[in-house]
């Protein structure tokens, strides 16, 4: 195990998962009041294109897919630099975990962008608020969670 208890797991996850959901969170509001004012300009989608639409949704789902790789990726990578009897620096764990944690949150935040680029492109504002649910849940799938730590 790679930290002292499991208290200390705890606390250094809902640390890191209180601090990444606040700028998750903050992220989706920037980009559902651009894309508020940016529908205003625009109220007939008119212009919307079905096939880009297509293409930004399966783009949406290679993220996903791409999220839980690269989390795994990483989280091999660290049980794979740290063996379970060699002591761990807390600094260190702590900082490969919040990069872990800011690739998760970064691209989460880059599926509400997908749905803003949907609005430029002419559709509706209820396809941004589409693509902030699946961004936030997303999230809620991808974080770190201490049974990630179990072997």
């Amino acid at each position: 195990m790679l930290f002292k208890s499991d208290d200390h797991l705890n606390q250094v996850l809902a640390k890191l998962s209180l601090i990444s959901l606040y700028i998750l969170l903050a992220c989706n509001f920037v980009v559902v009041v651009i894309g508020y004012f940016v529908s205003q300009l625009h109220p007939l989608a008119a212009n919307s294109n079905p096939m880009l639409r297509n293409i930004i949704f399966v783009l949406m789902v290679a993220e996903m897919a791409a999220i839980f790789l690269a989390r795994n990726f990483m989280l091999k990578r660290i049980a794979r630099s740290h063996p379970e009897n060699e002591p761990v620096d807390d600094n260190i764990l702590y900082r490969e975990l919040l990069n872990i944690t800011i690739a998760v949150v970064a691209m989460c935040s880059a599926i509400s962008i997908y749905g803003l680029i949907l609005i430029l492109l002419g559709e509706d504002f209820k396809f941004l608020i589409l693509f902030v649910a699946i961004s936030l849940v997303g999230y809620q799938f991808f974080r770190l969670r201490s049974r990630d730590f179990e072997d």
